[in-house]
């Protein structure tokens, strides 16, 4: 499943696992395996689960895993980044050099847009000039802008995710980056619609 997200990035959601691992796995604290659950008990379980540890998620959670395919600036993906309990595999621009692309701000006025847009092919152009010129990828890339698109896989677990997005759906959290984690949660919801359900209502979202 992929979403559109910022002018030309985008994420896909390329593996995910349901919320009924959790009480399968906390089921064998109390020496059993219980593999089914009905509505009401389930929802009862997993809001004591969610909030057992001081308002947070226990280790249960993290048994449902997640993988995604993310297509955003470099600034976003360096902020991104900051969560480190995740697995990450970016592309490499020491490798590559081609499909080079500029996240451009919507909010802009016609003026600076296009100085704005200019700068990038510039940098562009320059950065292609370096490379015919013999010189090595991984130096002629410091030349391009945070604005530049970067694609990398990123797996998580439930209990990380539900962090990041807690981070980065509040409203101080950049805006690019805030966009990220909306669709994150709208993709993530068919999997574990108890779980996100019990986050919205924490974090006030409809």
């Amino acid at each position: 499943m992929e979403k559109k997200v910022l002018d030309k990035g985008y994420i896909k959601l390329l593996k995910g696992e349901k919320e009924d691992n959790i009480l399968k796995v906390a089921s064998i604290c109390y020496g059993r395996k219980i593999e089914t659950f009905d509505e009401d008990k389930k929802k009862f379980l997993l809001k004591k689960l969610m909030f057992e540890h001081a308002g947070n998620p226990t280790s249960s959670f993290e048994f449902v895993n997640f993988l995604f395919e993310v297509k955003c600036p470099i600034f976003v993906a360096r902020q991104w980044f900051r969560h480190r309990i995740g697995s990450y595999q970016e592309i490499s621009r020491r490798y590559v050099k081609d499909n080079l692309e500029f996240f451009i701000p919507e909010d802009l006025n016609e003026k600076l847009k296009e100085e704005y847009i200019k700068l990038c092919e510039n940098c562009k152009s320059f950065y292609e000039k370096l490379v015919k010129s013999g010189v090595r990828k991984e130096v002629a890339r410091g030349i391009l802008p945070v604005s530049l698109y970067t694609v990398f896989y990123w797996q998580v677990n439930l209990r990380s995710l539900i962090n990041f997005l807690k981070v980065r759906l509040d409203k101080h959290a950049q805006k690019e980056i805030r966009e990220y984690a909306k669709t994150i949660l709208e993709l993530v919801e068919p999997y574990c619609p108890i779980v996100i359900s019990l986050l919205k209502e924490k974090l006030e979202i409809e």
